[in-house]
């Protein structure tokens, strides 16, 4: 049972009330003779609405508790911490989920992290992985998916796009992180490498990622600070291209 506000954990106190009170009738009217069901009718109405009353609101402000601790719970186990995005895991469950899978997967990844790391310290690191996070969440659609797939990447499901619109969107993220403010406090200049594959209802979810993370190393071998399609990638291989990127 769910009780998710003050105003259910009323109602529910009302419902048990009204049942107590009900129940204890109909049992007495079914098994006291008339003369002792009428004398017993207002006691048992005086001991039902002393007693229920404080019991069953306490019962469903437990239950309402309760139900606020397992959504916490079952947030946590679905999200990233540190950015409040999806984590991997719910990213792929919410793909194989989808009726209508069809769309394209967008891989990103922050430039030269580890340098920013090194020269600013973790906090900073993980500032700009939430400042990207915040850019993401603000830019996708409602339908969209925006999860952190670990480290400095993220990865997006725009549902319903084509290439050309998933590229243009793209781009318009590239630039929108690479432009924005709070991400250079203290000299820290960010820029991102995005990949993007198409992904349909039949195709294979791993090997679409897999597309859209070769993608992306086109992007980072090429220069960074890049957007790249599978299908402009051509038929480089893909350790050739993790190895330039390096």
């Amino acid at each position: 049972m769910r009780i998710e506000t003050w105003q259910g954990a009323v109602v529910f106190c009302l419902v048990i009330v009204l049942f107590a009170l009900v129940v204890g009738h109909a049992l007495s009217w079914v098994y006291l003779p008339r003369d002792q069901f009428w004398q017993v009718f207002h006691l048992h109405n005086l001991i039902v609405l002393v007693i229920a009353p404080p019991v069953a609101l306490w019962g469903g402000f437990q239950i309402k508790k309760g139900t606020a601790a397992m959504d916490r719970l079952r947030y946590l186990a679905d999200h990233d911490d540190m950015t409040g995005l999806l984590n991997r895991r719910c990213f792929l469950q919410s793909l194989t989920e989808r009726d209508m899978r069809e769309g394209q997967l967008v891989t990103l990844d922050i430039d030269h992290f580890k340098r920013i790391n090194d020269k600013f310290g973790h906090s900073a690191g993980d500032q700009v992985i939430v400042a990207v996070a915040q850019c993401l969440q603000k830019s996708v659609r409602g339908r969209d998916i925006v999860a952190r797939f670990g480290g400095e990447e993220f990865i997006l499901f725009l549902v319903g796009m084509t290439k050309a619109q998933a590229l243009v969107r793209a781009e318009e993220l590239r630039q929108g992180i690479a432009g924005q403010p709070m991400l250079k406090d203290a000299g820290i200049a960010v820029t991102v490498s995005i990949g993007l594959s198409a992904l349909g209802p039949d195709d294979d979810i791993e090997q679409s990622l897999r597309e859209s993370d070769q993608a992306l190393y086109a992007a980072k071998s090429a220069g960074r600070n890049r957007v790249r399609h599978f299908e402009m990638v051509g038929v480089a291989n893909e350790f050739a291209l993790r190895a330039a990127s390096l």
